[in-house]
């Protein structure tokens, strides 16, 4: 089961990648969530360990689960 916050980061993961991007950086996942880049990074990397997205150092990309 997911928190919310892991749910705030899933369903903008799928909003961003829903304009047309195969990858979402993290840059643009800050932005939209009005965080820093570092914690962005380590929800990422959270997200990753359970398999809900794949997270790699130099680009984000989304998994479809």
């Amino acid at each position: 089961m997911q928190s919310h916050s892991e749910e705030n980061y899933l369903k903008s993961i799928y909003l961003l990648g829903k304009k047309g991007k195969e990858k979402v950086s993290v840059s643009a996942l800050a932005t939209t969530l009005g965080n820093n880049p570092a914690s962005v990074i380590d929800m990422l990397k959270r997200l990753t360990e359970k398999k809900l997205v794949e997270y790699d150092k130099y680009r984000y990309k989304k998994k479809i689960t």
